[in-house]
């Protein structure tokens, strides 16, 4: 059976990959833009604290969060299936913390 941090790492790192596939982003600035570099490197207890602190106000309505996330990611924001994909995850986030 697997760990809730096992579970927290496997789809984080998952939601990551989705990020980096759709983002416009190059690779330079993958790895040298501070907030994404902050956001990919996020340990289990950073996800749990960042889905309390950050997504638990927007609980009902995460459009903002996520359209934030595909800034920072430079993902066309207009891109309504990767948006809902996002939410998914941010949603799944927030169950597992809450």
């Amino acid at each position: 059976m697997q760990s809730k941090k096992d579970f927290i790492k496997e789809k984080y790192t998952n939601f990551i990959n989705v990020l980096l596939d759709k983002s416009s982003v190059s690779q330079t600035e993958l790895e040298n833009d501070p907030d994404i570099k902050e956001f990919k490197e996020m340990t289990e207890a950073d996800v749990l604290k960042f889905a309390i602190s950050t997504l638990k106000p927007y609980k009902n309505n995460l459009d903002f969060p996520s359209f934030k996330i595909m800034e920072t990611f430079k993902i066309d924001t207009n891109d309504r299936s990767t948006k809902l994909i996002i939410i998914n995850y941010l949603e799944l986030l927030l169950s597992i913390a809450t």
